[in-house]
């Protein structure tokens, strides 16, 4: 099934502009629909019992809503210029609730592209990266905040465990990898596990009209960093992977590898739990 509906994450950080340039750029590459949404958080309950001041949360709020229409009015006219067909919404990310709002709001895309994870991100603008990536359903493509280029499906590089993760991750990716030019289906240090890692993975995509090649990587680094490497050796436009995470204290904590690649990614990463 083709990918006609996208949501895109619009914010004024870093990674706001590269975001907002891509997922239009890869609206135009999938003739597709596009919805820009700007998440607009809370005033912070300690900030506020500080000051115990209504007026001044007032004014916060009413500044974070404009803040939020004026990046929905700035994405509406760069799709208009593009050619693409869109709209825009905002969704208050709620301390309570803000999870199950954005996660259920991504669940009505094919696919959602997001920011590069922010650590200096205020509270009035959060983000919705980790909401969609575990709790939609659905695959994420995270845009490096240095990403300048338009998407571009030249070389695509799908990270292969054989873990549900990366399958989903292939599952959701195989629209853009029916139209990339070259494919790579790449496993990292899996030299010794049974059923020659990434065959039939490969002969699978074939089925479906992507001819892959496999490549088998060794390397002394961490597979998240060794991802990263050989996509600047081989010069990918985009990786493919499984998102990871474990559960503590009710909170979801990144894998390693998953924190890695989002953190230190210098291209668009699709991802998927």
């Amino acid at each position: 099934m083709p990918m006609k509906d996208i949501l895109i994450e619009l914010g004024g950080g870093r990674g706001g502009d590269a975001t907002l340039n891509y997922g239009l750029s890869l609206a135009t590459l999938l003739d597709a629909h596009a919805t820009g949404v700007a998440p607009v958080g809370e005033v912070d309950d300690a900030y506020v019992f500080a000051e115990a001041a209504g007026v001044l949360v007032q004014r916060l709020s009413v500044e974070m809503h404009a803040a939020a229409d004026a990046l929905c009015e700035r994405f509406l006219g760069a799709a208009a210029t593009r050619g693409v067909v869109a709209e825009a919404l905002k969704t208050t990310i709620s301390s309570a609730a803000g999870d199950r709002q954005a996660a259920e709001l991504a669940r009505h895309f094919d696919l959602t592209v997001v920011s590069q994870p922010d650590a200096q991100k205020s509270t009035a603008e959060p983000s919705i990266l980790q909401a969609a990536l575990f709790g939609s359903g659905r695959p994420i493509l995270v845009t490096p905040y240095i990403q300048r280029d338009p998407a571009s499906l030249e070389h695509a590089l799908v990270a292969w465990d054989g873990s549900r993760e990366a399958t989903l991750a292939l599952a959701g990716a195989l629209p853009l990898l029916r139209r990339a030019k070259r494919v790579e289906v790449t496993t990292i240090n899996a030299e010794g596990l049974a059923d020659l890692p990434g065959f039939n993975i490969t002969r699978h995509l074939a089925r479906h009209g992507v001819r892959a090649e496999l490549r088998r990587i060794t390397s002394d680094l961490d597979i998240g960093n060794a991802l990263l490497s050989h996509a600047a050796d081989v010069g990918a436009d985009l990786l493919v992977m499984g998102g990871y995470a474990h559960s503590r204290f009710r909170e979801v904590v990144l894998g390693g590898t998953t924190r890695t690649v989002l953190e230190s990614a210098t291209l668009p990463v699709l991802m998927a739990h």
